[in-house]
């Protein structure tokens, strides 16, 4: 099983080849190193369905992992925009249980997948949940969203789409 899920987590969230600096700006001050996704977001989708959003996080990180995936639900519900609230709601996250110091392995099962907003760490802390001043207090600043972000930089991703057996 360890060998066979080495295989399929293909997506690197980590922050190694991404970082960059951020243009100045009232969120972000200038100069302040950011974390920038591809140009293409590989956890964005744009199709309907349910998919298995896999993730393997060194076993030091795990708990931190789940903190900060409770932090992002968290601060999903309590945002303004629209669908927002239901997004958080269809984050079903579940650990597996692994052998003592093992890897962590974390299963979101999205059912429905989202086609409106992104399940990257990057695009939820540092764009969905940008604390902004309409909603003060709601959102995160760029501070905490960096410091979130350190405890699942380390984590890599698979998705897996699920089709019935019994048709559609």
């Amino acid at each position: 099983m360890r060998a066979f899920v080495g295989l399929v987590l293909a997506v690197g969230l980590g922050a190694s080849s991404a970082a960059s600096v951020a243009p100045a700006g009232p969120w972000m001050p200038a100069g302040e190193p950011v974390v920038r996704q591809q140009e293409t977001d590989p956890l964005k989708f744009d199709r309907p369905g349910r998919m298995l959003l896999v993730y393997q996080v060194p076993a030091a990180e795990a708990n931190d992992f789940a903190l900060t995936w409770r932090t992002i639900k968290e601060h999903l519900a309590k945002m303004n925009a629209p669908g927002l609230a239901a997004f958080s709601k269809s984050l079903d996250i579940q650990r597996v249980e692994t052998e003592p110091g093992a890897d962590a392995v974390f299963v979101f099962d999205l059912d429905p997948v989202s086609t409106t907003y992104s399940y990257h760490p990057v695009t939820l802390l540092f764009e969905t949940l940008k604390e902004s001043s309409d909603a003060p207090g709601v959102g995160l600043t760029y501070d905490q969203a960096t410091e979130l972000f350190a405890k699942v930089k380390n984590a890599n991703a698979a998705t897996w789409w699920l089709t019935s057996i019994d048709g559609p």
